[in-house]
C-alpha cells in the first residue's frame, strides 16, 4: 500500500470515528429516542405503584384526564414508559351521614309504611305504622274456633303417624336430599321416626299437605325437614348429623307435651286456639280506618296486644267493644339519632347513589334503601403519597385480575362470616390452598376493596348481589353457586380453572 493510499485509509478511520462520536452524544442528549412512548389518553397502561414501600402492579383501562379509574390517572398522560414519577393526590374513603326525613310524613318501604311525627336538629320521631300513638276503638264479633293442636292430632291419628316423625319433603333428583338419605336411614336405625314425602309419591304428599300445610313451604326448594308437635322447619341440608339428631331430640319432647292436648272442640277463645274474628276499627274521632274479617291463633304474636288480648274469653257469636291506648296497639313514636353512626365506605356510597361522588352538606336519595333523603354530613380524606413506574402503555389487552396482582387461574370465593353453607366450605378451601390450588377469597361484608375488584373484574362470574357462597374461575368463566357436595368436586373446579389460565 503507497502512502496516498495509507492517508486516506487513516481518514476513512478518522472519519468513522466521528461519526460514531457525533451518534453516541445524539444519543446521550436524547435527540434520538431510546424507546420510552408517551402514556396518551386512551391507552392502556401497566404500571407498578409503589406506597409505603409496598409495590403492587396495576392495569388502567382507557386512561382518561377525567379520572374514570382513578384518581391520579390524568398525572400519568404525557409520562414514558418506564419512567418513574411520584404523585400525591387525596382520596375520599368514607361518609358520614345523617337522615333526612320530612316531618307529618307517612314513607312507604317494602316492609310497610312508616311514619315521621316530628323532626328536630339532632333526631326524628318515628313510628312502624301509620296508627302509632293512636287510641284505636273496635267492635269485633267472633265467627268461628278452632283448636289447631287437636285439629293436628285428629289429622295425624287418621293416617297413623305419630306426633314424634319428622316430614322429610324431597326428591329424588336433588343432590341436597341425596346426602341426607343415608344419615335419615341411620337415625331411623336408632329409634327417631321419618316420615319420606317424595314430591311424586301421592299418598305421603296428602298427608303432609293436609296436616303440616302450615310447617312446610311447597313453594320452596327440597329438602325440607318439618316437626308437627313444634312446627320446627328445616330447609335445606344439616350442616352434620348432630344437628339432625338436635331437630329430631327437640320434636320427641314437644310431642310428648302435645300428647296431653284434650281433642275435645273449643267453644270459648283461650290462649293458642284458632280463631275468626270480625272487626271495625275506628279512631277517637269516629273515623273508620280499617274493617273487615281476620283469622289468627291467639297469643301468638299476630296481632297487636290489645286485640290479641281482648278476644280472650269470649265465645262464638259473641260480640265486643275494645278501647286500646298506643302502648296495646301500635305504640308510641320513638326517637331515633339522625346521624347515621356507621361511616360508610365511599365504594358502597357510590353504589348506592348511582356512582355520584360525595360533597358534604349535599343531599342524596335512593328509595330501594332510604324512604328519605340522606345528606352528606362529612367525607373522610386521606393523603397518599406514591411512585408510579410505568411498564408498559398502547392498545394491548390485560387481564383484569392480573392489573391488581392477582393470577387469573384463581377461584374466587365469594362469602361471609355469618353463613353457614360458607363456613363449611372454609376448610376444604384451606385444605385445597395447603395442596397448591389458588382461590381469592372475598368477604362480602367486610372486603370493600376485595368486592370492588370482583365487581369490576368477575361481574359475569360473581353475583354480589346474589346467595352466599359463590365460586367463580374468570379464566373459563364458569360458576359455582352454594355449598359443593364433597372436596373433590371443588378441587375439580379448581383445576379446571387452573388449566384454563
Amino acid at each position: 500500500m503507497d502512502g496516498k493510499n495509507l492517508l486516506k485509509g487513516y481518514e476513512l478511520l478518522g472519519i468513522a470515528a466521528v461519526g460514531a462520536i457525533l451518534i453516541l452524544s445524539v444519543l446521550i442528549s436524547g435527540c434520538v429516542d431510546s424507546g420510552g412512548k408517551l402514556v396518551k389518553e386512551g391507552d392502556n397502561v401497566k404500571a407498578n405503584i409503589t406506597e409505603n414501600n409496598i409495590t403492587k402492579m396495576i392495569f388502567i383501562k382507557n386512561i382518561s384526564a377525567q379520572g374514570k379509574n382513578e384518581p391520579f390517572e390524568k398525572d400519568l398522560i404525557g409520562t414514558k414508559v418506564a419512567e418513574k414519577k411520584n404523585i400525591n393526590y387525596e382520596e375520599i374513603v368514607s361518609v358520614k351521614l345523617s337522615h333526612e326525613p320530612k316531618a307529618n310524613t307517612v314513607y312507604s318501604t317494602p316492609q310497610g309504611a312508616i311514619k315521621i311525627f316530628n323532626v328536630t336538629d339532632t333526631q326524628f320521631y318515628v313510628g312502624q305504622h301509620p296508627l302509632t300513638g293512636e287510641t284505636l276503638n273496635f267492635h269485633v264479633t267472633i265467627k268461628n274456633i278452632s283448636d289447631q293442636k287437636a285439629s293436628l292430632l285428629i289429622c295425624l291419628k287418621k293416617y297413623n303417624v305419630s306426633l314424634d316423625t319428622i316430614a322429610f319433603y324431597h326428591s329424588n333428583s336433588c343432590p341436597h336430599c341425596v346426602k341426607m338419605k343415608p344419615w335419615i336411614q341411620n337415625l331411623t336405625a336408632r329409634g327417631y321416626k321419618f316420615l319420606w314425602a317424595e314430591g311424586s309419591d301421592a299418598g305421603k304428599m296428602k298427608i303432609v299437605q293436609e296436616c303440616l300445610s302450615d310447617v312446610l313451604n311447597f313453594r320452596e326448594g327440597v329438602p325440607q325437614f318439618g316437626c308437627p308437635s313444634n312446627k320446627g322447619y328445616h330447609l335445606g341440608e344439616f350442616m352434620s348429623m348432630d344437628d339432625m339428631i338436635k331437630f329430631a331430640d327437640e320434636c320427641n319432647k314437644s310431642a310428648v307435651e302435645l300428647a296431653k292436648v284434650n281433642e275435645s272442640v273449643k267453644t270459648t277463645v283461650e290462649n293458642e286456639v284458632f280463631v275468626e274474628v270480625a272487626y271495625i276499627g275506628k279512631l277517637t274521632n269516629g273515623t273508620i280506618f280499617d274493617n273487615g274479617t281476620v283469622k289468627f291463633t291467639v297469643g301468638s304474636g299476630q296481632m297487636i296486644k290489645g286485640f290479641d288480648k281482648g278476644v280472650v274469653g269470649m265465645k262464638i257469636g259473641e260480640s265486643k267493644d275494645l278501647v286500646i291506648p298506643p302502648k296495646d296497639g301500635y305504640g308510641l313514636p320513638e326517637a331515633v339519632s339522625k346521624v347515621i353512626p356507621q361511616e360508610m365506605p365511599v365504594s358502597t356510597f357510590k353504589a348506592i347513589f348511582n356512582n355520584t361522588e360525595p360533597v358534604k352538606g349535599k343531599e342524596y336519595t335512593n328509595l330501594n334503601h332510604l324512604p328519605w333523603l340522606a345528606k352528606v354530613i362529612d367525607v373522610k380524606i386521606i393523603t397518599h403519597n406514591i411512585t408510579i413506574e410505568i411498564l408498559d402503555a398502547g392498545n394491548f389487552s390485560y387481564s383484569c385480575f392480573e392489573g391488581y396482582g392477582i393470577d387469573k387461574g384463581v377461584v374466587i370465593f365469594y362469602h361471609t362470616d355469618w353463613c353457614p353453607h360458607c363456613t363449611k366450605m372454609k376448610p376444604w378451601v384451606q385444605n385445597l390452598t395447603a395442596q397448591g390450588y389458588k382461590f381469592f377469597s372475598v368477604e362480602a361484608e367486610k372486603e370493600p376493596n376485595k368486592v370492588k375488584i370482583v365487581t369490576e373484574c368477575a361481574s359475569n362470574e360473581i353475583n354480589t348481589g346474589g346467595g352466599i357462597p359463590q365460586f367463580g374461575c374468570l379464566a373459563n368463566g364458569k360458576s359455582h353457586s352454594g355449598e359443593f357436595m364433597s372436596i373433590e368436586d371443588m378441587k375439580n373446579f379448581a383445576e379446571e380453572c387452573g388449566k384454563a389460565a
